[in-house]
């Protein structure tokens, strides 16, 4: 129906519009657009980035529906820490406390990596540190980085980023 030239939509609709624009219909978790309007500068909580490991393996040997499992079994298990937000084909943010311990999310069907948000970064940092983090994780999980703990500290020393254990 119109009135003012404006076409009115149901309560039912209007949630199943909502759902469609700030969740993901495979794994039910928020999305990024739900994350970039419900996130800002100002907020000041953990964001670690999550990464499925093989997950092209998994959908060029067993299928995608296999892939898509997989998906599925990962969001499911990071439900249990926090808000998870799918923002990519197998990515995450979980977004928990500051005081959060990062070590209990430990599994070898992902990698994770993080920043702490405080007042003196700004979401946009935050994620690429995080996303730093989590790269450099990959990296020295597969063997490709073969420097020593201390010498990666020294490297991220020179770029200035305060916190570093995103990547122990």
């Amino acid at each position: 129906m119109k009135e003012n030239g404006k076409t009115e939509i149901s309560k039912e609709e209007y949630q199943k519009l909502y759902d469609l624009a700030y969740h993901d219909n495979l794994t039910g978790c928020h999305n990024r657009n739900w994350f970039l309007e419900n996130f800002s500068d100002k907020d000041e909580f953990k964001f670690i980035l999550v990464d499925i490991n093989n997950l092209k393996i998994e959908n060029d040997t067993k299928g995608h529906f296999a892939g898509d499992k997989l998906i599925k079994e990962v969001a499911d298990s990071l439900k249990q820490f926090g808000e998870v937000v799918r923002c990519g084909g197998d990515e995450f943010i979980l977004i928990t406390p500051k005081e959060f311990d990062v070590k209990v999310i430990n599994s070898k069907k992902y990698c994770y990596g993080w920043f702490d948000k405080d007042k003196t970064n700004t979401l946009k940092e935050v994620l690429e540190l995080a996303d730093y983090c989590l790269n450099m994780r990959k990296k020295s999980i597969k063997g490709l980085l073969k420097k020593g703990y201390s010498e990666r500290k020294v490297e991220l020393k020179k770029l200035k980023i305060k916190n570093y254990d995103g990547f122990k």
